[in-house]
């Protein structure tokens, strides 16, 4: 088992590019529902499985398994 292969680096390029390209498409969804008034539910790694609710002025919740719901930090803070 050697090192990385050129094939590795341009595959892991391809996927960093990507990856940031869907992380924009996400920045772009939640500013357009701010814009429209309209709330937006997504996950994010850092929470796993739970659902991150962010109403319009930004305010955020976190929506648990286990039903219960937790506020979240603003993005940014």
């Amino acid at each position: 088992m050697g090192g990385s292969t050129g094939a590795d680096m341009v595959l892991f390029e391809q996927y960093a590019r990507k990856a940031d390209a869907i992380s924009r498409i996400g920045d772009d969804i939640r500013a357009d529902a701010r814009v429209s008034n309209t709330t937006v539910s997504y996950t994010e790694p850092a929470y796993g499985t739970d659902v991150i609710r962010e109403y319009p002025g930004g305010r955020r919740e976190r929506l648990k398994a286990d039903g219960s719901v937790v506020a979240v930090p603003p993005r940014g803070h």
